[in-house]
């Protein structure tokens, strides 16, 4: 994805069903629930059982979770140390940092200890060196974080993954020193924000903060941030040069019309719209409504107020030539699969256009709730450039549902 080393994850099947010696083989699944709420379910099924290895790491018994071979339960929030860094503003960056409320299982383990085993187990960064075990205890204080630095430095090999081992290393040797090990992590991007982004973090922490070394900077952030976890905010940006600063070219100057794209914007100007008889509906997959968070909701009692929550929104035009009222269920079929549902009709829209929302299809307590739009979506009819699939435009046929 652009300059991104990643690529979309609707094509992760593909990379597992590939006739390749070097296909996807195994994974570790940690927050997403693919099986259910990315593109193109029966291909996900499909490629797990080429898989020879499927690892989630969640704290539910997700769809994705029981497919697995192994499960590595985690805390759920309220239980474990969490980060936030989402905008409350601009230019200000806000930072939140909120302690466990309440006490989790003890078989449960918070995801950076479940990668420190695991890193440990592989032998990938080997053990950290009994000087930073013995410099640890003072590197909360502004000499002893500048000490425990030099000394990481020096002794982190630069192999490509020094970043990493340092994160590792600092984990397992400043982390028992804090309140919980999680929040070493937090500590170490204190201190490359006072090294890297002074300037910003200045900003906030005002005229007094000048002359003070980076060490004193990066230790008054961590104070702050532990000390409001409703919150804080830690950087700002220079508004004036915010557009300057962040620009990748060496020109200066903004890519609006990248090369690559005019070719497939062109082709798609010079084409005629697609028309399928067998598939007459254009279908809007997974629209948010206030009913769902994502997959996050799972006891649909939470859900309170008026249903249908989980309903197939049409034209009243196309209620009429169906033979459709409210409430009547309704069967929605494509290329990859088929889902029933109740009716809902929708005076906004044109006819034609259906749609339907995200966030169901899950099982809770043996009983299915609402459909999951991803068992009609197809991750081969998708953007060239990201990979995401269609979702707002997926080719459809309704008819009513036998019985309803």
């Amino acid at each position: 994805l652009g300059n991104f080393a990643m690529f979309s994850p609707t094509l992760v099947p593909e990379e597992v069903l590939l006739d390749h010696p070097e296909r996807l083989r195994a994974l570790i699944v940690e927050g997403p629930n693919p099986f259910l709420s990315y593109s193109d379910t029966a291909r996900w099924r499909e490629a797990r059982e080429r898989l020879e290895l499927l690892v989630v790491i969640e704290p539910a018994m997700t769809e994705t979770a029981r497919a697995a071979d192994y499960v590595l339960p985690t805390p759920v929030g309220y239980e474990k140390w969490e980060f936030a860094n989402f905008p409350k503003g601009y230019p200000e960056i806000f930072v939140q940092v909120r302690p466990p409320v309440v006490p989790g299982p003890i078989e449960a383990l918070p995801e950076p200890e479940i990668y420190a085993r695991l890193a440990e187990a592989m032998g990938i960064f080997g053990d950290a060196p009994a000087a930073l075990h013995d410099l640890a205890a003072g590197a909360v204080e502004p000499e002893g974080a500048m000490r425990f630095l030099a000394a990481a430095q020096e002794l982190t090999a630069t192999d490509g993954i020094a970043k990493e081992r340092l994160l590792f290393w600092t984990y397992r040797t400043l982390g028992p020193q804090l309140r919980s090990p999680a929040l070493a992590a937090i500590w170490l991007q204190c201190q490359l924000n006072a090294m890297l982004r002074l300037p910003s973090v200045l900003r906030t922490l005002g005229p007094d903060w000048q002359a003070r070394s980076p060490f004193e900077v990066a230790a008054e952030l961590f104070r702050r941030i532990l000390d409001h976890p409703e919150g804080v905010e830690i950087a700002r940006i220079a508004e004036d040069t915010n557009l300057e600063d962040h620009l990748g070219f060496e020109d200066g100057r903004i890519r609006l019309a990248p090369e690559p794209m005019l070719g497939e914007i062109g082709r798609a100007v010079a084409s005629p719209p697609a028309h399928d008889a067998s598939f007459p509906f254009v279908l809007a997959a997974g629209l948010r409504t206030r009913w769902t968070a994502n997959t996050i909701q799972r006891d649909p009692a939470w859900r309170k107020g008026r249903g249908p929550h989980c309903a197939l929104n049409l034209s009243p035009a196309d209620a009429r030539d169906l033979g459709l009222s409210d409430g009547d269920r309704v069967r929605v079929a494509t290329r990859r699969g088929a889902v029933t549902l109740p009716a809902q009709i929708d005076p906004k829209l044109l006819p034609g256009h259906v749609w339907m929302p995200n966030g169901f299809g899950m099982v809770h307590d043996g009983m299915l709730d609402g459909a999951n739009q991803n068992e009609l979506t197809d991750t081969a009819d998708r953007d060239p450039f990201t990979g995401i699939p269609h979702h707002r435009h997926v080719r459809c046929r309704l008819e009513r549902a036998v019985g309803a």
